[in-house]
């Protein structure tokens, strides 16, 4: 399955990383947005979402 999440308006994302960024044993998505000059972190959740 697969579920969209937004990264936001203008973002333009190019590139994404995947770790345990906070330690809690759960993978976690870092997103590096051009077109907003930020980076979103999804953390994971114990339900396999973020």
């Amino acid at each position: 399955m697969q579920t969209p999440y937004s990264t936001g308006d203008d973002s333009s994302p190019t590139m994404v990383a995947v770790d345990d960024f906070n330690k809690d044993n759960r993978l976690d998505v870092a997103v590096a947005n051009f077109g907003t000059n930020s980076i979103g972190i999804f953390l994971g959740s114990e339900d396999g979402l973020f």
